[in-house]
């Protein structure tokens, strides 16, 4: 959704300022849940160590959050969340990293620039970190690694990133997750098996 402020009024210390209003264009939420069931037998729940359940729990939780994570970078919002490169401008790019940067930053307007960072896989932080010049050397020293801006833009390596992609934009800005319920674990005992 686009926003627009406006602010109307005097900027004098004795003088009341007169209300600001914004006004939006569509703001549509959509719903998206995350749910496994996996089944656990009473005789293999009486037979594990004490330390099983919560081994398992923490597993779960892990699993589902990699699942949340995932689906708010790359759901399609048709039967899972909508994530961030739904309504992303794409840019396919030859060539090395850097050229991917020059690509992404020519496509963002000036508004959208504002705030931008950089988010990039780890195959793509580990191609330009090891990205030489034409006499051979390193353009980031091995040592150094990789800088923490590039362009101005700071630089975030996101390792749930798929190989090769790179994310450029003001997240916080232009992306919204709002969570409706905390994950929640219920267990459904049966002793009919």
């Amino acid at each position: 959704s686009k926003n627009k402020a406006e602010r109307k009024g005097a900027n004098k210390e004795t003088e009341a300022n007169k209300d600001g209003s914004i006004e939006w264009g569509m703001l549509e939420l959509k719903a998206a849940e995350i749910t496994v069931t996996i089944p656990v037998t009473w005789k293999l729940e009486a037979m594990a160590v004490d330390q099983f359940m919560s081994f398992f729990l923490t597993e779960l939780k892990l699993q589902i959050s990699e699942a949340k994570i995932e689906g708010a970078i790359y759901g399609t919002g048709e039967d899972d969340m909508e994530g961030i490169t739904v309504n992303a401008i794409t840019e396919t790019y030859s060539g090395t990293v850097v050229d991917v940067f020059k690509s992404n930053l020519a496509a963002l307007d000036a508004k959208k620039k504002i705030g931008a960072k950089a988010y990039i896989s780890t195959t793509a932080a580990e191609e330009l970190q090891f990205a030489q010049d034409g006499s051979g050397a390193y353009i980031f020293p091995i040592a150094a690694g990789l800088p923490k801006t590039l362009a101005g833009y700071s630089l975030e390596v996101d390792p749930y990133l798929h190989d090769g992609d790179i994310i450029v934009g003001n997240l916080q800005r232009y992306a919204r997750m709002n969570v409706t319920e905390a994950m929640s674990v219920t267990k459904d005992v049966s002793g009919k098996k």
